[in-house]
């Protein structure tokens, strides 16, 4: 899927930033990334004859995106309580009519 939205292109900064998912690996070189708004994702889908079957957002990521946030349950990353809490995923089913 091509983002309507436009790339971002990320430059590192110094000895480079560090990666999400493992934080001692280091990007060198820059990042080309497309963010997809969640109604782009639905509008494809629905554009595409799919019925949407399920749509759940979750409050836990497995890395840590945003500095702060505490892992619990499984290894998941979580905003800590106390703080205002945003969908961090989500998890959706789309389905061919028959």
């Amino acid at each position: 899927m091509h983002s309507a939205s436009g790339g971002i292109r990320y430059q590192p900064q110094g000895d480079g930033d560090p990666d999400y998912a493992d934080p001692s690996f280091r990007h060198a070189l820059p990042t080309n990334e497309w963010p997809h708004p969640m109604s782009e994702i639905f509008d494809v889908l629905l554009e595409a004859g799919l019925r949407i079957a399920m749509f759940r957002e979750r409050p836990a990521l497995a890395w840590r995106m945003f500095k702060g946030m505490v892992q619990g349950a499984g290894g998941l990353w979580r905003i800590p309580e106390g703080l205002p809490q945003i969908p961090l995923s989500f998890s959706l089913k789309a389905r061919r009519p028959a």
